[in-house]
């Protein structure tokens, strides 16, 4: 999978918007960023009494977002 591929794809998939203007690299950076909030604000939702019912939805998405995490500080590494 190309790199502008899995951008556009984990854009798609979260719902994030990035600038068309930067560079792979920076549009990369940026949503790793933008991922560990998604992940963060999901452990919190996963652990409050709130979300008893939907833990099970709401790891499926924890675990997708730290293997996009994963995949995408692969491609920074192989880019630097």
């Amino acid at each position: 999978m190309g790199i502008k591929k899995f951008i556009k794809d984990v854009q798609d998939m979260f719902n994030l918007e990035l600038s068309k203007k930067e560079s792979k690299k920076k549009n990369l950076k940026e949503l790793v960023k933008k991922l560990e909030i998604k992940k963060f604000k999901l452990e919190k939702k996963i652990n409050s009494k709130k979300y008893k019912n939907a833990r099970d939805i709401l790891k499926e998405d924890y675990e997708i977002i730290i293997l996009q995490i994963k995949k995408a500080t692969k491609i920074l590494k192989k880019i630097d």
